[in-house]
């Protein structure tokens, strides 16, 4: 039985050990920025003005470091699309550090070509992330993406097949931000009182970067599994021996 709990604990623990170094190493999918200037805006999503709607509809991008799995040189042409709308207020607290952070969710993709044609190259929905920027004086927005969010992530190019199906990093920059966004402010009623703090409209440009950990292949876990049944057999062998 002593032998038995050795054996199960150590494998558990090569495994376990192997988790955490996977977990923590993520590959980069690719990067992208845009060559068209200031095509994404953000405008109110209602009349009341207590949410905010992040767009781009086929922003041409220059995509870099486009993983292997692809099969694509490492330098394309691709089209950006997305849409993200704020599901909560911004987080006030953090107006007495002169920044502000606020949740969106939405979806994009990244294709050949516009209009939702070629092939895609990568794309998301439910992309959960947090907003955040500098309450005056900022010409730039930072988009990162939320690892407690589940992703429907796909490609027509192999890009999520070693992976797991979500990044654990989806990072968008706003920069060259013109508009009332960067004087993050509350809204008020018709009675003027402030009831709700979100993003005001504002143009920009987007860059970003986006990223997954690989998954582990079959016969590495195989042989992680043997070297903990090894481990485990070599410690019983040796108390054994102490015995003797």
């Amino acid at each position: 039985m002593t032998f038995r709990r050795s054996l199960l604990s150590l494998a558990f623990g090569a495994f376990a050990s192997f988790g955490i170094i996977s977990d923590s190493r993520a590959d980069v999918l690719l990067n992208f920025a845009e060559n068209s200037g200031s095509a994404v805006s953000a405008t109110f999503a209602n009349g009341a003005h207590t949410q905010t709607t992040i767009q781009g509809n086929d922003i041409q991008v220059t995509v870099t470091n486009i993983a292997p799995e692809a099969g694509l040189p490492g330098s394309q042409i691709e089209y950006l699309t997305f849409n993200l709308t704020s599901t909560a207020p911004a987080d006030n607290t953090l107006y007495g550090l002169g920044v502000f952070a606020q949740s969106f969710q939405g979806s994009f993709s990244i294709r050949s070509a516009t209009g939702g044609g070629g092939y895609n190259l990568l794309s998301g929905n439910s992309i959960g992330a947090i907003i955040s920027g500098s309450l005056t004086g900022a010409n730039v927005l930072n988009f990162q993406s939320n690892n407690n969010t589940s992703y429907d992530f796909n490609s027509g190019k192999n890009l999520q097949l070693p992976y797991y199906t979500f990044p654990t990093g989806l990072s968008f920059s706003f920069a060259n931000v013109t508009g009332a966004a960067n004087a993050h402010t509350g809204n008020t009623t018709g009675s003027g009182v402030n009831t709700h703090h979100t993003l005001n409209p504002f143009t920009a440009s987007v860059s970003g970067v986006i990223s997954a950990t690989p998954i582990p292949e079959p016969s590495t876990l195989a042989l992680l599994g043997l070297g903990g049944i090894g481990m485990a057999f070599g410690a019983y062998r040796r108390r054994r021996a102490i015995a003797a």
